[in-house]
């Protein structure tokens, strides 16, 4: 998988005058991350692609059950993802935000650490 750089705020990167271009595990991680931060429905052009987050996630009761099944799903179909080795949520109602943090297996067998922050 190759793809163009983001930089931490969502910008492409630009490095003397030339946007980076990432492939590997690199672009994979990348991949999750903006796959994860994605709403299902925020794209005009095809609103079926995205995290459920409205319908399935941001509901009272919170429920571990759903919560693995969407986000193991969102990881899983992520292009270049073999395996799932680990998924855990934070709940912190006292500041309203739910953490995600996964391990990813590659193809290629490299392991990727994320971590996806939301608010509830």
């Amino acid at each position: 998988m190759t793809d163009i750089k983001l930089s931490a705020d969502g910008d492409l990167e630009i490095v003397d005058g030339d946007m980076v271009i990432i492939d590997g595990p690199e672009a994979i991680r990348q991949h999750l991350n903006v796959r994860l931060a994605f709403f299902r429905g925020e794209w005009f052009l095809d609103p079926s692609l995205g995290v459920p987050y409205f319908e399935r996630v941001l509901r009272k009761p919170l429920r571990q059950t759903v919560l693995a099944s969407v986000f193991r799903d969102a990881i899983l179909e992520t292009p270049g993802v073999k395996a799932l080795d680990r998924l855990e949520f934070d709940v912190d109602a006292a500041t309203r935000r739910l953490t995600v943090s996964f391990t990813a297996i590659t193809d290629s067998g490299t392991r990727i650490d994320g971590q996806q922050e939301t608010e509830l």
